[in-house]
Order: structure tokens, then C-alpha cells, then sequence
């Protein structure tokens, strides 16, 4: 121990320890009110700053999905409903039908059509201009339609009441109630689930018009395979994960599309410079690992409805 020149001995020095650096959270609060308007106005130094901690702005790593629930039967009067909500997305989708002379080269086949309304809360501003809420809706329409279509999820043979007569036209109807990213494979779930969840009443053609079946209970589709999918963005030299609306616009965006098999069934990027082999393999593998998860979430909650018979189950 060292002595002073009085001759004491001089008290020894305590180790300096430093703070730990703020969390995201700890950062939000600190900001206060301004917090809404830095990440409006200033997001891409916000995410950039975050991101060289291997962070991102809503606290996940990079390769974290966003938390998924899926409630199925919400609408006692359609044919078949889910509500689906991947972080802040919620999308609600009902089916319903009607009849149509049967198309196709042997005119036994139903038809599926996908619609897509856009809630004013969703997108505030967008009603006002309709040529960007149209082409908006009609967007994701078409990429579930596609989807669907490309993973045969349902037989449309299966959709014929009576060949040459009668088939069904199935509409399936989705309603995004807000958007927070990566809304059209939240659609994709939303319209899986809610055909999941459908059952038509079992048809017959009497005097040329469709009539139900006394007694008989309704059927399912007999859906054996659906399409499911998540979207990157590709930041900083990482693979973002679920991307959220504000992230959308930090990079280019790739959906990759799995059946429920686990069957590669479309890499679709939009825009921006080629992705490196390795990346999209990365891609591609997290996808299907996510695929697996999200098949468990519907199929759980789709399994449960007919424990839940008679009860209202939601989200909200």
C-alpha cells in the first residue's frame, strides 16, 4: 500500500465500471414524444444505428420472426373465416359462395376468386385516391391468388355440384385491418386458414337450380397442401426477418413461398441488385424453418374449432 507524504496511507483507487449501453426500449423512453417523429422522419439512421448492435428498431436480432396468431370461425355466416395478426398486421378473411355452370375442358370444375379491401385505418389516405387503392388491393389479391394457385390448395374439381350443371364459385374475401409489414403473406396465411376453417353444405341440382341436401352435414374442402411464406429485406449485409412496414424501405424486398409439405414453391424479389448465392440459400432455409412453425399455428387453431363449438374465439 502506498504512502502519502504525511506519512497515511492513501486509500486505494476504485475500478471505474461503466453503465451498460441503453436498450431500444430505454432509448424510446428517453426520446419521449419525439420518439414517433425520429423514427418517422429520420428511420434509416435510426435502423442503421440499431443495426451495428445487431439490433432493430421493435428490439428484435435480425433473423427473429415477428410473433403469429391465427383465430379461425369469427363470422358465423360465412362458409369459412380466419383472422390472422403477424406483429401489428391484422387481416381478417371470409369465404362465401355461390353457383356457376361448371368450367374447364370437361366443365367439372368450380372456381376460386380472391378480393382484397383495404381499411382506411390500414393505410390512412388511401381511399382518397382511388386509382392507388385499387391497384393496392388488387396487388395482393393477385399474389394470393397466385400463391394458391401454384400449390394447388384447393381441388376445383371438388368445387362440382353436378357436371355441365352446377359448381361452386368460392370468393374469398380479404380485409386488412392494419398494416404493419409484411402484409401479403399475412394475407397468404389469413386465406389458408380461413379455407381451412370452410365447409360447404352438400348440393344437389333439382329442376335445373341448386338446392342443399336435407340432413347432410356440411363437407370440408379436403385441403391437403397450402402455401405460406415470409419476407426479407435485405440491410447492412443481413437478412432482416418479417420485415416491418417501416422496414420495407430500407432495402429490397424477397418473399419466399413453401407449401405445407415443405416444398419450395417461389422465390419472388422485388426490385434491387441480384442476391449472392449464399444469401438467398440463407433465405430459403429460414423460410422453411418458419414455414413449419406457421403450418403448426393454423392447423392448431383450425384443429381446435370443433372443440370450441358454439364459443366466440378472437384476437381482440
Amino acid at each position: 500500500m502506498k504512502r502519502s507524504a504525511a506519512g497515511g496511507a492513501r486509500p486505494a483507487k476504485k475500478p471505474k465500471v461503466e453503465a451498460p449501453p441503453p436498450t431500444p426500449a430505454e432509448d424510446e423512453a428517453a426520446l419521449g414524444e419525439d420518439v414517433g417523429v425520429y423514427k418517422r422522419f429520420f428511420f434509416p439512421k435510426f435502423a442503421a444505428e440499431l443495426a451495428d448492435k445487431g439490433l432493430r428498431p421493435d428490439g428484435r436480432k435480425a433473423a427473429d420472426f415477428l410473433g403469429s396468431a391465427v383465430s379461425v370461425g369469427a363470422l358465423d355466416k360465412a362458409l369459412g373465416s380466419a383472422v390472422v395478426a403477424m406483429g401489428s398486421t391484422k387481416v381478417l378473411c371470409g369465404v362465401r359462395g355461390g353457383f356457376i355452370p361448371p368450367v374447364g375442358p370437361k366443365t367439372n370444375r368450380g372456381r376460386v376468386e380472391v378480393q382484397c379491401t383495404v381499411a382506411e385505418t390500414a393505410e390512412p389516405g388511401i381511399a382518397e385516391d382511388p386509382m392507388r387503392y385499387t391497384q393496392f388491393g388488387n396487388s395482393v389479391a393477385s399474389f394470393v391468388d397466385s400463391m394458391l394457385k401454384a400449390t394447388n390448395a384447393v381441388d376445383v374439381e371438388k368445387l362440382c355440384v353436378q357436371p355441365e350443371l352446377c359448381a361452386w364459385n368460392l370468393h374469398v374475401d380479404l380485409y386488412v385491418l392494419n398494416n404493419g409489414g409484411s402484409l401479403k403473406v399475412a394475407c397468404l396465411h389469413a386465406a389458408a386458414a380461413a379455407l381451412l376453417n370452410t365447409r360447404l353444405p352438400q348440393m344437389e341440382v333439382h329442376d335445373g337450380q341448386p338446392r342443399e341436401v336435407d340432413g347432410a352435414a356440411p363437407k370440408e374442402l379436403g385441403i391437403t397442401k397450402y402455401p405460406l411464406g415470409t419476407t426479407f429485406c435485405e440491410y447492412k449485409g443481413r437478412m432482416l426477418a418479417d420485415i416491418t412496414e417501416e422496414e420495407e424501405a430500407l432495402g429490397s424486398e424477397v418473399t419466399v413461398i413453401h407449401d405445407s409439405t415443405a416444398r419450395l414453391v417461389n422465390v419472388y424479389k422485388q426490385g434491387g441488385a441480384p442476391l449472392g448465392e449464399e444469401v438467398l440459400k440463407e433465405s430459403i432455409s429460414a423460410a422453411k424453418a418458419r414455414a413449419k412453425t406457421l403450418k403448426q399455428v393454423i392447423e392448431t387453431s383450425t384443429a381446435s374449432r370443433g372443440k370450441q363449438a358454439g364459443k366466440k374465439k378472437g384476437l381482440f
